[in-house]
């Protein structure tokens, strides 16, 4: 099926949010997938996000990617990436897309990697949550996650610093405390959308173990990618294997559940 894409900006609480939007081209209402990036990642994420968009546009369900504060092409500075932020930006791109596209309100997904896992976690769990199915890539899904500390935080004068992935990055208190807040969400996560979740078994930031034992307080599929680490493959020099594998179970997941 052929596509189409659509960058675009909207603002959001101030923050200016820039995003793409995968479309089938042929006309009819489709479904819809949010997909949400990682910590300091971006809407591209690698070939990652880029892939899974546009495959789940060529089976026929759009699909919308988004900076979210102080990475990618966003020009708001990274201490305001948050979970509070990121969670209104995410709700504010789903009714952006809502308003401006031929979208099927009753067949919508959400897609988290890695701290966007633990995002859609939280989405999902609301009072409002207007997903049916989740797809959650290496979901930052602990139960007692301290960030600064698992990621060897230094305090440097009144700011935190954290060294990721060869980025230096100062930390937002709001943060450091939506993580802390957000641990009761994870350990009393239950079943509330059908939901798939990916596992690398050499992943060092989000342990097989946590991917296992979320899984199963969501009642999800569980699949697993012997020798993958937490860039899945998605950066320098692309392991297309477990690129496919992740676009191809996704594809099918959503388009089993939309």
């Amino acid at each position: 099926m052929e596509i189409v894409e659509k960058v675009f900006t909207y603002e959001n609480e101030g923050r200016e949010i820039n995003g793409v939007i995968a479309l089938p081209k042929e006309g009819g209402k489709h479904p819809l997938v949010v997909m949400n990036h990682g910590f300091a990642g971006s809407k591209e994420e690698g070939i990652g996000f880029v892939s899974i968009s546009r495959a789940l546009a060529e089976n026929g369900i759009a699909a919308v990617r988004f900076d979210f504060s102080g990475c990618g092409e966003s020009v708001v500075p990274f201490s305001e990436f948050s979970l509070t932020h990121n969670i209104s930006d995410s709700n504010a791109v789903l009714h952006y897309v809502l308003e401006t596209e031929n979208i099927d309100k009753d067949r919508l997904g959400i897609l988290g990697y890695s701290m966007g896992g633990r995002l859609a976690i939280m989405v999902t769990d609301a009072d409002n949550n207007p997903y049916k199915a989740m797809a959650l890539i290496a979901p930052g899904a602990q139960e007692a996650m301290d960030f600064a500390t698992i990621m060897g935080g230094k305090v440097e004068g009144d700011k935190i610093v954290v060294e990721f992935f060869g980025q230096r990055l100062e930390l937002g208190q709001e943060f450091l405390d939506d993580v802390l807040s957000s641990n009761d969400t994870m350990k009393n996560a239950t079943k509330k959308v059908d939901s798939i979740v990916f596992s690398g078994t050499n992943d060092p930031l989000v342990s097989p173990e946590t991917c296992k034992k979320i899984s199963s307080k969501l009642e999800s599929k569980l699949f697993t990618l012997e020798g993958a680490d937490h860039g899945y493959g998605f950066f320098e020099n692309p392991n297309m294997g477990y690129v496919n594998k992740i676009v191809d179970e996704t594809v099918a997941f959503f388009c089993e559940k939309l």
